[in-house]
Parts: C-alpha cells; sequence; structure tokens
C-alpha cells in the first residue's frame, strides 16, 4: 500500500475530547447567526443543547421567524 491507503491503515485515534456545550436563545436572536452556529459545532461532533432564556421553548427570532430549543434553563 501507498499513498493516501497507507496514511489511513496507520492512522490511530489517540485522545479524544468530549465537546458538550449549551447554546442559549432568546425573543430576537439573529436567527442565521444561531442556526449556523449551532449547525458547524454539531457538525465539528460537538454535543450542542440549545436552551431557551424564555418560559417556553419557542422563541421569536428576529425577522419573524421561529425557533424551538432543545429545553428551557
Amino acid at each position: 500500500m501507498g499513498g493516501v491507503a497507507s496514511l489511513y491503515a496507520n492512522f490511530e485515534i489517540v485522545h479524544t475530547t468530549l465537546k458538550i456545550l449549551l447554546i442559549p436563545v432568546a425573543h430576537g436572536t439573529e436567527p442565521f447567526e444561531a442556526v449556523v452556529m449551532i449547525d458547524v459545532l454539531r457538525r465539528g461532533g460537538a454535543d450542542v443543547t440549545v436552551a431557551s432564556v424564555e418560559n417556553q421553548v419557542g422563541v421569536d427570532a428576529c425577522h419573524g421567524i421561529k425557533i424551538v430549543a432543545d429545553s428551557s434553563l
């Protein structure tokens, strides 16, 4: 084997770090900023919980967009 195949054959995971994050959302949150950040972190392997700082899990973000959090604080 040579090239890329040999790199994958010899690859070994030495250390994994568990990433747990809480992303708070509230009424007026900029939806694009919140959704992109949550998506990028989850794609990167982070355990992301979206939490509403309001009395309910649904928040009214900017521009009439609704965001439903995973839980409330």
